[in-house]
């Protein structure tokens, strides 16, 4: 299994601009996008959940998304369950279907402040089912996020 994690902005004319050192203005009304994507996995495996972290000023990482899927819910999409509050603004999709699973965070560029400039990890739970034999694991990936810019939210 191969997770990608991407970081965007998105302007109002809505083309994605990819980078991982991007140049913000505290007045736009362009999105920071963060999109962590699994691709290609096991066959008979099963995504459980899949989380967007960021690292905080204590060195711990700090939850700001997640979407978990549930046995008992017949649906392949559903709104992430845990979102951090302490965005403002903070906006998160995903879907866990088995050709697309996803989890996405867009945070308006307005709300950015210096501590956004961090590493943030990707990590997903999975199954992998082979007859009656269940095993279950976790993998993750982290990147770094370089914000430069004028900021008024400091």
């Amino acid at each position: 299994m191969r997770l990608v994690l991407s970081f965007n902005v998105v302007g109002q004319d809505k083309n994605y601009r990819a980078s991982q050192e991007i140049l913000l203005l505290s007045n736009s009304a362009d999105w920071l996008q963060i999109m962590c994507t699994v691709v290609n996995g096991p066959v008979h495996r099963q995504v459980d959940a899949i989380s967007i972290y960021r690292l905080s000023a204590n060195d711990t990482f700090k939850l700001v998304a997640t979407i978990q899927s549930y046995e008992s819910d017949a649906e392949d999409y559903r709104e992430p369950s845990s979102i951090s509050h302490d965005i403002p603004g903070i906006k998160a999709v995903g879907s866990l279907k088995d050709e697309i699973e996803y989890l996405e965070v867009s945070i308006p560029v307005s709300e950015l402040t210096c501590e956004f400039s961090s590493m943030y990890k990707c990590s997903v739970s999975y199954s992998i089912k082979d007859g009656s034999h269940e095993t279950k694991g976790t993998t993750s990936i982290t990147r770094n996020l370089k914000l430069a810019g004028t900021f008024l939210n400091i």
